[in-house]
């Protein structure tokens, strides 16, 4: 059980439950502060379709979830880095675009 108030007035505390018998308290919380962002990772991960990928070979699956890892990583931490956002945005190289050139390029 945690409490998020040191004077445990908390309404509603958040109840942990584990499969390890020796551990206590403060070291579930200290692996469950390590593996949560991992969780959040695989979520959004599925998201955003790697669940949906048909790969068949273990090379090719490897090198897809490598280059998705990688993409993910870059753009949650351009969220924070403005140098990084600014190298990552497209900025065409043309001054007047027609209509359908932009329908060919975003299709």
């Amino acid at each position: 059980m945690s409490f998020s108030k040191e004077d445990l007035s908390d309404k509603e505390p958040k109840f942990y439950i584990s499969n390890e018998l020796t551990w206590r308290g403060p070291e579930i919380l200290r692996v469950r502060r390590h593996r949560w962002p991992i969780e959040v990772y695989h979520e959004e991960g599925k998201a955003e379709g790697l669940d949906k990928s048909q790969l068949r070979k273990c090379v090719g699956i490897e090198k897809h979830i490598a280059l998705i890892c990688v993409a993910y990583s870059m753009l949650k931490r351009a969220q924070h880095d403005q140098a990084l956002l600014s190298n990552l945005q497209w900025r065409p190289h043309i001054d007047l675009m027609s209509l359908p050139l932009w329908r060919r390029m975003l299709t």
